[in-house]
């Protein structure tokens, strides 16, 4: 798809139009199967970055480059670091050692300014959506919505206590409404971007410690709340994934005990909750296309390594690797030794 480029970087594929964006230095780029690049940010000014994450990865921010569902647009995130002082960083790989200068904004100073960028692949105009209340606010959390009309944003003020919820257009950026906001005498921490159960609709499911734990909520487009769907005493960590038909979701939390993480199901007609891990441990799991098979991967104190695949409802179908716990040997070898010496 592309030629190999020196410093490319941040690279992100979207299979249905076939289209590669990635990032050089501080610039987005295009590429489109049998065609030629295109830049589409040519900044000469190192201060202004785009396609890269910001923030310095907070609040779940791990990438700067999204595209919509049909690679007809491209979001991306933009920051303009000029007024955040230069600091240095000494590289002990080198002899003698050197300096390398990073952008951090120290406590009190002044910090980057942020934008997302909407790239039109059709018309190849970019739009720009800069945050609503001041120009150094976080941005977070950047998703489409399944039919591609909408970017819904969380915006986080510096405080990190207040936090709006915003829905833009998709083709122009603009503003069209808070979905809601939270505010929180500590701070308010989105870490995930809203999820969608289903394809065919724009309701979408927010996790929210508003009420001390990470639990799920269920919004339309409006930013009703149509259900509060889990009302743990424990921390939701991420949303795994949901069944075809956006009936049944499925979530990772830590469960009764903060030193595990297990998976859960949750379905959305019923309102049951039913939990797919059965041992202790922490667990990495998915569900298989069908949502009939689980795939489980784990280990906890007392087992190294284990991964098995399950029916959805907890039968086992196949073991698919049982590491042997090397300290068992150790502990059978002192014990026999102390039966020799009692002897």
């Amino acid at each position: 798809l592309m030629s190999a480029e020196d410093g490319a970087e941040n690279v992100m594929f979207n299979a249905t139009a076939k289209k590669i964006a990635y990032t050089i230095d501080n610039n987005l780029y295009l590429k489109e199967l049998g065609g030629a690049s295109i830049a589409i940010t040519n900044n000469q000014d190192k201060n202004i970055v785009s396609g890269q994450s910001i923030a310095r990865n907070e609040f779940g921010i791990s990438g700067g480059i999204f595209w919509s569902h049909n690679g007809k647009v491209l979001a991306f995130y933009q920051k303009d670091e000029s007024k955040v002082h230069d600091y240095p960083l000494l590289n002990i790989n080198d002899t003698p050692g050197t300096l390398t200068s990073i952008k951090y904004p120290m406590t009190g100073q002044a910090s980057e300014q942020p934008k997302v960028g909407i790239y039109n692949c059709l018309n190849k105009n970019t739009v720009y959506i800069s945050p609503t209340g001041a120009v150094d606010d976080y941005l977070t959390n950047v998703c489409f919505t399944p039919d591609d009309q909408y970017i819904i944003i969380a915006e986080v003020n510096r405080a990190q206590n207040h936090m709006h919820l915003n829905l833009y257009d998709a083709q122009t950026g603009k503003f069209l409404k808070t979905l809601f906001e939270e505010q929180s005498t500590s701070w308010t921490e989105p870490e995930h971007a809203a999820f969608f159960p289903s394809n065919l609709s724009n309701n979408f499911i927010w996790i929210s410690e508003r009420d001390g734990y990470n639990n799920l909520y269920y919004y339309d487009l409006n930013g009703k709340l149509l259900k509060q769907l889990t009302n743990n005493k424990f921390v939701i960590k991420n949303i795994i994934g949901s069944s075809a038909d956006g009936n049944c979701i499925y979530y990772s939390a830590t469960g009764e005990s903060p030193l595990n993480t297990m998976a859960y199901s949750y379905n959305m007609k019923t309102g049951k909750t039913t939990l797919l891990t059965k041992e202790e441990g922490t667990h990495s799991v998915s569900i298989s296309a069908d949502g009939k098979y689980v795939y489980d991967a784990f280990s906890s104190g007392s087992i190294p390594h284990k991964a098995l695949i399950s029916t959805i409802n907890g039968k086992m179908a196949k073991l698919l690797v049982a590491l042997p716990d090397k300290l068992n040997d150790v502990q059978i070898g002192k014990a026999q030794l102390g039966e020799l010496k009692a002897k």
